[in-house]
């Protein structure tokens, strides 16, 4: 038998029969809707924790949002960045799960119309999707839904590339309009994870009470991960919110390629997060708050990792050359910025010295025009440029007076 997500959250049983339980559904469905809210508030799941602390809260819009406007919700099944497929293997290898919590989620929110994103260059998934699709509308369940709240489940076939990690971006090519169009059909839109839909129906079945028994105080239960990069064997794992993240990379296929000793750090979240060295490392654990503290995100939990075969700055700059072609926001910064940060490391680094001018110009369109999870590269690649001609004192000040100007 292939390895399974939720180990930990699943008996033996569940874990060796993998398929869609719809008679679990039918019966939940049957439940009042503010029942199934509390149990899944109860959960305190989080998701993406750039986002929204818990899940529940990223649900309010449609909880309290007007009566008159449509409920939509998208299972995200985008590239989410470089390593990062979580989404994708979930709908592939534990589709059962994806599905049951997809919909116990789409009931609970009165949700009228929902998609399932797939790229459209995946076609092995859209294949098994629409199969499975199909046969789900046959459901006694899937019948209810159709008839008590007008719902309605379809395919969207998205774009074959990487295009960003925003929700915005999303709507907005599902749209097919301009960023800034946020609002989804003229509906109250809302973006589900299939590792977050299938952690919803494992820890339903768990129960609230163990659940939250798992974890640490502020991040409770467990996340999915994926680990690749300078790693023995790339590997998805569900994992307890709160290991020491030395423990998931030491020894055995998880190992860092060479071993604990030779690596340098890691990129979590796909990039869209600080650098992590291994020195901070050696005293993290995988949860939201410890990420928070040394000022990084968690995120899907997408994770790269680096060795010291090559320098972070190296991979740093490869990188920023992917995102220089692929920007999630287009917005001015990433425009003007990420080509500049890549001129400056490859050919400006060694010696060198930038004008404080000019430096006070890029530094104010990152610390101030920028608001995406990309700053934090940014401001990491600035101070590996600044370090590279022994003058990061300086930048240090010209940071402080750039925020101090606003």
């Amino acid at each position: 038998m292939t390895e399974v997500f939720f180990p930990h959250l699943l008996n033996d049983e569940d874990c060796f029969k993998n398929r869609f339980d719809h008679e679990r559904i039918f019966k939940i469905i049957k439940k009042p809707r503010e029942t199934m809210l509390a149990e899944v508030s109860a959960l305190s799941l989080r998701e993406r924790d750039y986002k929204a602390e818990l899940l529940s809260s990223k649900w309010a819009p449609l909880i309290s949002g007007p009566i008159d406007s449509p409920r939509i919700l998208v299972l995200d099944g985008r590239y989410s960045g470089p390593g990062g497929d979580i989404s994708l293997h979930m709908l592939e290898k534990e589709s059962s799960l994806v599905w049951e919590g997809f919909f116990i989620a789409c009931y609970a929110l009165g949700i009228q119309t929902a998609y399932v994103y797939v790229p459209s260059s995946e076609t092995k998934i859209i294949k098994k999707v629409e199969e499975e699709l199909c046969e789900i509308r046959q459901m006694p369940f899937f019948q209810k839904l159709e008839k008590d709240q007008n719902f309605s489940c379809h395919l969207h076939y998205g774009l074959p590339d990487y295009f960003g990690f925003a929700d915005e971006n999303l709507f907005a090519e599902m749209n097919g309009v301009e960023r800034g169009q946020h609002a989804l059909f003229n509906g109250i839109g809302c973006i589900l994870q299939p590792e977050t839909a299938g952690m919803i129906s494992a820890a339903l079945k768990l129960g609230a009470e163990n659940f939250t028994q798992i974890g640490t105080n502020e991040s409770k239960g467990t996340k999915v991960i994926s680990v690749v990069g300078h790693v023995n064997k790339p590997f998805y794992k569900e994992v307890v919110l709160g290991t020491p993240m030395k423990d998931l990379f030491v020894g055995g296929l998880h190992g860092v390629r060479g071993g604990w000793s030779h690596l340098s750090g890691l990129f979590p979240y796909s990039a869209f997060s600080k650098s992590i060295s291994k020195t901070e490392l050696d005293q993290l654990t995988l949860c939201f708050e410890s990420f928070k503290r040394i000022g990084a995100h968690l995120g899907k939990g997408e994770i790269i990792l680096v060795n010291q075969s090559v320098s972070m700055t190296s991979a740093k700059l490869a990188l920023f050359k992917f995102f220089m072609s692929m920007s999630a926001d287009k917005c001015f910064t990433c425009r003007r910025g990420i080509p500049w940060l890549i001129k400056e490391m490859e050919s400006h680094s060694y010696g060198q010295r930038k004008t404080d001018g000019a430096m006070k110009r890029i530094l104010k369109d990152v610390l101030v025009a920028c608001a995406c999870d990309y700053r934090s590269q940014y401001e990491s690649l600035l101070k590996d440029l600044a370090q590279s001609f022994g003058d990061i004192e300086t930048v240090s000040a010209l940071e402080e007076e750039v925020l101090s100007d606003g």
